[in-house]
């Protein structure tokens, strides 16, 4: 039922999402591992919202981890 209704399924997808933002900004200190929290997300959501909860909780924890958690890298990186 929850994989019919695409709003509800999107949802918990980003709930999923969240729920590891949140997490992942307790583990501030795993520097070399961005997605930590972010894949199980995904696969949970996929799992139980279908193909939307999965695709929504992947691109807002692949834009949060590259965006949030990651150092900037080549050439729009600040210069130290």
């Amino acid at each position: 039922a929850v994989r019919r209704r695409r709003a509800l399924s999107v949802s918990i997808g980003f709930a999923l999402f969240a729920a590891a933002f949140l997490l992942r900004l307790v583990l501030d200190g795993l520097d070399g591992l961005p997605f930590v929290t972010f894949v199980p997300a995904t696969l949970l959501a996929a799992l139980v919202g279908g193909i939307w909860a999965g695709a929504s909780c992947a691109l807002a924890g692949g834009l949060a981890a590259s965006l949030i958690f990651m150092p900037p890298d080549g050439p729009l990186a600040p210069a130290s």
